[in-house]
C-alpha cells in the first residue's frame, strides 16, 4: 500500500514540473492577424470540439471548463489530499488584448475541485505540461485565424 501511495504521489508532483515555454513572456501566448471577435469565434469552436464548455465571457476573456476524465481527477484528489472533494474540473481561460490591427492571446489554465466545507482547491497548471499543450492550442487557433 505504501508503494502504490509513493508511486502516486511522484507521478502528481513531477506532472506539475515547471516547463519553460518559448514565448516573450514564458508563457502561453500568440500573436494573431486578425480582430478579437474572430479570434474568440475560433477559440469557441476549437474547445466545445475538445469537449470544453463555455463557462463566462466578456469582452476580453473566454473562460471554458471541461471535468477531468477518471484517472487524472484520482490523481488530481490523491495530490490535494483528500477524496471527499468533488469531481475535479480543468479551466482554461483566455485573454484577448488588441494590438495594433492584430490581437495577442494569452492562455492559462487550471485544475480546481470544491471541497467537503465549500472550499475550492485550485492549481495553476500553466507553467507545466497542460501549459505547453496550451500553447500548442494557441498555435493552432493562430493557425486557423489567420488562414481566413
Amino acid at each position: 500500500m505504501i508503494r502504490i501511495f509513493i508511486l502516486c504521489t511522484s507521478l502528481a508532483l513531477c506532472s506539475c514540473q515547471t516547463i519553460s515555454i518559448n514565448t516573450p513572456s514564458g508563457r502561453p501566448e500568440v500573436t494573431a492577424k486578425s480582430s478579437i471577435s474572430r479570434a474568440k469565434t475560433t477559440a469557441i469552436h476549437m474547445m466545445a470540439s475538445a469537449g470544453y464548455s463555455l463557462a463566462s465571457q466578456s469582452e476580453n476573456t473566454l473562460t471554458f471548463e471541461c471535468q477531468m476524465p477518471p484517472g487524472d481527477a484520482a490523481l488530481y484528489l490523491i495530490a490535494v489530499g483528500n477524496s471527499y472533494y468533488s469531481q475535479p474540473v480543468w479551466t482554461t481561460r483566455f485573454t484577448f488584448v488588441p494590438v495594433g490591427n492584430e490581437v495577442k492571446i494569452y492562455g492559462t489554465v487550471k485544475a480546481s475541485a470544491q471541497g467537503p466545507f465549500g472550499q475550492i482547491q485550485s492549481t495553476d497548471l500553466t507553467t507545466g505540461k497542460a501549459g505547453q499543450q496550451l500553447q500548442q492550442l494557441l498555435e493552432e487557433i493562430r493557425r486557423r485565424v489567420n488562414s481566413r
